[in-house]
């Protein structure tokens, strides 16, 4: 195990975890899907049946495209 910058920089190791890395990451896509999901559609669904509150929507949409 790599204990300084330049060796975590340098370690490779095939057998080192991939595939836990793999799914490590696809879980935490999974859950931010979801999470975008469940405040998005009914969000979605609300202004969208009301008629109102539209360019609020749009404005905070475009702001949270700028923020990285």
């Amino acid at each position: 195990m790599p204990t300084t910058l330049g060796g975590w920089l340098t370690y490779s190791d095939p057998s080192a975890g991939v595939l836990v890395r793999l799914v490590e990451h696809l879980t935490y896509t999974g859950v931010a899907v979801l999470i975008a999901c469940a405040i998005g559609l009914p969000l979605g669904v609300l202004l969208g049946h009301r008629g109102r509150g539209g360019q609020v929507a749009i404005a905070l949409a475009g702001t949270g495209r700028a923020v990285p």
